[in-house]
């Protein structure tokens, strides 16, 4: 598994480097749950670290490694669990700086808080993480400083009951499974193609034409 999500993190950075304007917000839905699969399941402290031929003790020092930055990987660890608490007001994408704002305020705060500061931008017609920093002051929300390491899980915002997933064999294989997967995690499923294809090039070399 940690070899698995490191793949999806390491890719994900590459196509964000690639065109860094136009990928942010992909790299964040690409990578960010391996990141937060990694973190929540401690399982970062099964990889070697190739300076010291010792597993890792420390997620930032992990991170840091695989070239994410402290900033952009705890943002990662809140976007899904900040979704699950607007989504009975929003289902739609969000940005990193939204989920910047957001998440202090929902964990420090709760749940309903976060969504009231979410609707009082909503109706005036701006989201963005700007906006919602001036509404969280004007609304009075103070948050404090969360220090430079992550929540722990028990400290964590609870993530959501169920989360999209895509459980198959071979004996339950269902292609319509697969498609509705795809129309709802379509940066997910283009990774897992080009993950996938990958893998099977090295065990499969493609014919020599």
């Amino acid at each position: 598994m940690a070899d698995a999500c490191q793949r999806i993190i390491l890719e994900a950075r590459r196509v964000y480097e690639t065109d860094k304007a136009k990928a942010r917000e992909t790299y964040f839905r690409y990578a960010g749950p391996a990141v937060r699969t990694m973190h929540h399941t401690k399982a970062f402290k099964r990889v070697v670290e190739p300076e010291t031929g010792e597993y890792y003790r420390s997620f930032r020092k992990w991170l840091s490694d695989l070239g994410v930055s402290k900033s952009h990987g705890y943002r990662m660890l809140d976007e899904s669990p900040v979704a699950h608490a607007l989504h009975a007001v929003y289902q739609g994408p969000l940005e990193s700086s939204q989920v910047e704002i957001l998440a202090p305020v929902v964990r420090q705060h709760g749940f309903d808080a976060g969504r009231k500061l979410w609707q009082a931008c909503a109706e005036l017609g701006d989201t963005s993480g700007k906006a919602l920093a001036l509404m969280r002051d004007a609304m009075g929300l103070i948050v404090h400083n969360e220090g430079v390491e992550p929540p722990s899980r028990e400290g964590s915002i609870p993530a959501p009951a169920r989360e999209p997933a895509l459980r198959l064999t071979a004996k339950s294989f269902d292609a319509d499974r697969v498609r509705e997967f795809a129309r709802q995690q379509p940066d997910l499923m283009r990774l897992i193609i080009s993950v996938g294809t990958e893998a099977l090039h090295e065990i499969e070399p493609p014919a020599e034409a």
